[in-house]
């Protein structure tokens, strides 16, 4: 699952030559790509405001978890907490958030796979 913290900025458009509309047009079907490949991404997207408070969560979000987006817009995400995890685990993953923008799953995924065996 994919967790933005903060608002992304809106990488520069192709230059338009100077034409404020064009610009403003390039931006516009780009943030409308971005939107069609969060809603067809078979990932959870979660996007956070500053507050940690869930703006928005794509379909991959509430297939994987089971919410639907209006249960979980304008609460947090330990709406997901399962009760496994110590208060350590938690603040590990927030210091991950703050750092790169996104948890590190993949040293959870190996630490459980090597549990398992």
């Amino acid at each position: 699952m994919t967790v933005a913290a903060s608002p992304p900025s809106i990488p520069d458009a192709p230059d338009a030559g100077g034409d404020p509309q064009a610009r403003f047009r390039e931006i516009e079907q780009r943030l409308a790509l971005l939107a069609r490949v969060s809603e067809q991404a078979r990932e959870g997207i979660l996007i956070a405001d500053l507050d940690g408070r869930i703006v928005d969560v794509n379909p991959g979000y509430c297939e994987i978890t089971g919410y639907a987006r209006e249960e979980v817009v304008g609460t947090t995400p330990g709406i997901l907490r399962s009760g496994r995890h110590d208060a350590a685990f938690y603040a590990a993953m927030w210091r991950e958030i703050a750092c790169n923008g996104y948890p590190d799953y993949q040293a959870e995924s190996a630490q459980a796979h090597s549990v398992s065996q």
